[in-house]
């Protein structure tokens, strides 16, 4: 009872912000499931042996989709700040609904990886707005709580592309049924108004106040909160008399506000998430799952947005710092108990058949715990550590970042595989976990309950503090 009369209270008073938040978080499922597709149709079009001839030259299907991603993200980080939050959310929707249409209407290689590019080209233009709108349009009392929802979306994203490669053996059927994706987000976002801090840093104070109002309780005074708005940008227009955008984007406090997310971004690429995203089903093939691999992705989906569910609570008063290191911990151990098992498997051709099913509550636990405190810190600080002026832009280098390592993982893994085995590949992921877990302790900071424009202030006092000393 006492549960149900809070959540009862807390929809009441945060309602539209909660349904907002949702609305955001669809372009963020799509991004989930467009980056798990390819581990759905590769098997698939292996299978049927008609576009595709071998694992090297499917991969590129994967391959190709990260590294159209790239430029994407910093094109969409601009666009939104150039057009608005919603406006290039709505946009982005229109060449990610004709790559899935042309993908499964494909009867060639060329047209498949066409249309594949394509889907890459709306999925990362619309992604940069997710994250941003969200850390803009809910009150900082609950950041931590809704802030999570974009990696609880990408998740669901995930979870749906496994289904649908468990359940149906047409991968042009799987193409076509993804559809309803950007369809579902096109409606959602129609429901909701464009972020305040967007439409001050645009001199439409009139129209941020009104959508301020709307996305707060009714009657709720919004006068502190618009005037601190209000207040910095008027501060960013005085310094932005004596510097510009360009000198903004080469400040000490955007490299700052990388060194916090987007370099961790590009590094936990390697960590073996990313590649067990785009081809967990061949993995678990290749380490000898003693059941069905095609079941396992959906087990792992599923588990994925429970936890991020839980971080959900966990990170309104949790220290990120703690629960990134102690999960990203969690990920080295995990590959190194995958890459011992499995190599211990080929070394003794009679092992116990039990060992075959160790693999994957290694792997589901790697992702219970990048969901629970990687992913969800790493879309928390990018969305809020960057200058107002180029927060979008700022997503946009993140998510470029990350995509980048997407893309050179994606490329690199099967030959890597070829050449070291599953072992290998997991002894590097290992390797990697573990430095990336060294690194968010000493980086991360503490921004729990902050507004957006006092970690901004907080981000330009360490930058001057550093240029003092230099």
């Amino acid at each position: 009872m006492v549960v149900k009369s809070v959540l009862k209270k807390f929809c009441s008073k945060y309602l539209t912000q909660v349904a907002a938040t949702l609305a955001a978080s669809t372009l963020a499922m799509i991004v989930g499931a467009n980056v798990a597709l390819s581990s759905s149709i590769i098997p698939i079009l292996l299978k049927d042996g008609d576009l595709v001839q071998d694992f090297t030259e499917a991969s590129w299907i994967a391959t190709s989709f990260a590294i159209v991603a790239v430029p994407m993200a910093i094109v969409g980080g601009i666009s939104s700040d150039k057009f608005g939050r919603r406006r290039m959310a709505l946009i982005s929707l229109i060449p990610l609904s004709s790559g899935l249409i042309l993908m499964g209407t494909a009867n060639s290689y060329s047209v498949l990886l066409l249309g594949r590019c394509l889907s890459s080209v709306g999925a990362w233009l619309g992604y940069p707005c997710s994250g941003v709108l969200v850390s803009e349009i809910v009150h900082p009392s609950i950041r931590g709580t809704l802030g999570v929802f974009p990696s609880i979306f990408i998740s669901t994203g995930l979870f749906i592309s496994f289904s649908l490669g468990y359940l149906i053996d047409s991968w042009r059927q799987i193409c076509f049924i993804s559809l309803f994706q950007p369809i579902l987000s096109f409606c959602c976002l129609m429901c909701i108004k464009e972020s305040p801090y967007w439409l001050v840093q645009h001199n439409k104070k009139e129209e941020a106040e009104v959508n301020l109002q709307w996305y707060r309780e009714t009657g709720a005074d919004i006068s502190q909160e618009l005037n601190d708005i209000i207040k910095k940008k008027e501060e960013s227009l005085a310094v932005s008399a004596k510097t510009s955008i360009i000198s903004t984007i080469f400040s000490m406090q955007f490299f700052r506000a990388q060194m916090c997310s987007g370099l961790m971004q590009f590094f936990h690429q390697f960590t073996g998430i990313s590649a067990l995203n785009v081809y967990m089903i061949n993995i678990f093939q290749d380490a000898n799952l003693s059941f069905d691999p095609r079941l396992a992705p959906v087990l792992v989906g599923a588990t994925r947005i429970v936890l991020g569910i839980f971080s959900s609570v966990a990170l309104k008063k949790g220290n990120r710092k703690y629960i990134f290191s102690g999960c990203a911990f969690t990920l080295s151990v995990c590959a190194m108990g995958i890459a011992s098992i499995t190599l211990y498997r080929e070394m003794n051709e009679e092992s116990p058949n039990w060992l075959g099913f160790l693999p994957f509550p290694l792997i589901l636990l790697m992702f219970m715990s990048h969901s629970f405190g990687c992913v969800t810190v790493m879309n928390l600080l990018a969305g809020e550590v960057f200058p107002t002026a180029v927060r979008s832009l700022g997503q946009g280098v993140v998510t470029c970042l990350g995509m980048g390592g997407n893309a050179i993982q994606a490329a690199i893994y099967p030959y890597v595989l070829e050449l070291v085995g599953v072992e290998g590949c997991f002894f590097w992921f290992s390797i990697q976990a573990l430095l990336l877990a060294v690194y968010g302790f000493c980086i991360i900071p503490d921004n729990r309950g902050m507004s957006l424009t006092n970690i901004e202030r907080g981000m330009e006092k360490k930058s001057t503090k550093s240029n003092i000393k230099v």
